[in-house]
């Protein structure tokens, strides 16, 4: 559902990477997979964390796709509620049942995974330094 995005996100941030970098990996005997894992990659890295947050947003928020094709007359997650997403939940306890404080609730525990979900990916995949050598004193 969300390809289109991405792709297009991923293909600007690739275009944006100076082709000199390239050039000097090429003449410094650089391989294609040593260009990829040590130009393209890190430098992609901040739009690849723009893009596994927000899929991640878009999904844990899905609603318009299992209330389409998954419903029955009342609009419940069929089989036995079994396709029903927590935004299909909240929008029952704060449209149909009239359930305000419940659906508050449930819209603040959906906000907290979804923070924490996306702190998850942001740590996964953080610039880390490289670990320095302490020189042996003799």
């Amino acid at each position: 559902m969300w390809y289109g995005n991405t792709m297009i996100v991923l293909i600007a941030g690739i275009l944006g990477i100076n082709p000199s970098l390239y050039e000097a990996a090429m003449v410094d005997g650089a391989s294609g997979k040593q260009q990829f894992f040590y130009i393209t990659l890190p430098l992609l890295k901040p739009i690849i964390q723009f893009s596994l947050v927000t899929s991640c947003i878009g999904g844990l928020q899905m609603y318009d796709i299992p209330s389409l094709f998954n419903v029955d007359a009342s609009f419940n997650g069929m089989p036995n509620f079994a396709s029903e997403t927590i935004t299909m939940w909240i929008k029952f306890l704060g449209f149909t049942s009239k359930d305000y404080g419940k659906a508050a609730a449930a819209s603040m525990v959906l906000f907290v995974v979804t923070m924490i979900i996306s702190l998850l990916f942001f740590a996964l995949t953080k610039e880390r330094e490289p670990k320095q050598r302490h020189a042996v004193v003799r």
